[in-house]
């Protein structure tokens, strides 16, 4: 292809995997990150730096990609629109990082047209007034998706949604993250998750996958303008993940009442209630036609685990 694209804070769990498919696409790849990474391909370029709009600005004057992913949050919307306003007129495709999370409990499985939570705050049939007051994060990501369809003068975007994503920089099991699980099982700890959510459908995928997912749909002018759930289809619930888990490291888990687990791990909130506690599943129907992806081109999650934690020296 020999297309250049920008991966702005690509140096994480899923822009590792989206670069690893483009280089292999035959595209040139910048990743401006925080870590100390050094390139042994040509390619491959990494830009140590935090992306403030002021660098953002100066980088970009003198360049052009022909793609530009951004995959740093933003907690309020108006920072959002910033970076949007200086990447848009720099790309031929801007691809837009919603999550999720964004997503309600209302519809299943998941399509491209379920509700947000924001959409039903707006309703007035989202009551929780804390979430409200306090989420930084679903309901930005839902703001972001809102001001591209309805205020941006851009069309050269295409919105993503993302599972939560497992590497080797991060393994979650409901709200155990990082390396968490890979500790408590070596230390022969049991690993306690909250019942409600062991027979939800986990939101949840391995990321070699999801970079496959993004590197299909960049370049495509058909895919402007839309919005993708990334998802490989499956039915995995977090009983079901956490099995992986016991059955490649040892892991004990116990399920046990929300409050209990709550006071044996500190963890909780707006992510159990609003997101590991919904019904992940996904109907997959548009990114496949999409992306001329099919369900043998994915990897099972089971392998892809198994992969992360060879790596890391865990099994």
């Amino acid at each position: 292809m020999e297309k250049k694209v920008l991966l702005i804070g690509g140096g994480g769990t899923i822009g590792t995997y989206v670069a690893k498919e483009l280089l292999e696409k035959g595209c040139y790849v910048d990743i401006i990150c925080l870590e100390d990474y050094a390139s042994d391909n040509e390619k491959l370029r990494y830009i140590k730096e935090s992306v403030t709009p002021e660098f953002l600005e100066e980088f970009l004057s003198d360049k052009y990609y022909q793609g530009i992913l951004d995959f740093v949050h933003r907690d309020l919307p108006e920072d959002y629109i910033r970076y949007h306003m200086l990447i848009a007129p720099k790309t031929d495709h801007e691809i837009f990082f919603s999550s999720i999370r964004a997503i309600a409990d209302e519809q299943h499985p998941i399509t491209e047209e379920a509700p947000l939570i924001l959409d039903l705050i707006d309703e007035g049939t989202f009551t929780d007034k804390e979430f409200i007051d306090k989420d930084f994060y679903a309901q930005t990501k839902a703001r972001g998706e809102r001001y591209l369809r309805q205020v941006s003068r851009y069309k050269n975007w295409t919105i993503i949604r993302p599972m939560i994503n497992s590497s080797e920089k991060r393994l979650d099991v409901v709200l155990h993250t990082f390396n968490q699980v890979i500790e408590l099982a070596k230390a022969g700890e049991t690993i306690y998750e909250p019942d409600i959510c062991r027979d939800k459908v986990a939101g949840l995928e391995w990321a070699g996958n999801t970079g496959k997912m993004i590197a299909n749909l960049l370049f495509k002018e058909e895919c402007m303008g839309e919005t993708y759930m990334l998802s490989t289809g499956h039915r995995m619930t977090w009983g079901d993940v956490a099995d992986v888990y016991t059955e490649l490291l040892g892991a004990k888990f116990e399920w046990v009442p929300v409050e209990e687990y709550c006071a044996k791990t500190g963890k909780g909130g707006f992510p159990i209630m609003y997101d590991r506690n919904f019904d992940r599943s996904v109907d997959n129907t548009k990114l496949l036609k999409a992306t001329g992806l099919k369900a043998e081109d994915f990897v099972p999650f089971k392998e892809g685990i198994r992969m992360e934690l060879k790596k890391l020296g865990a099994i």
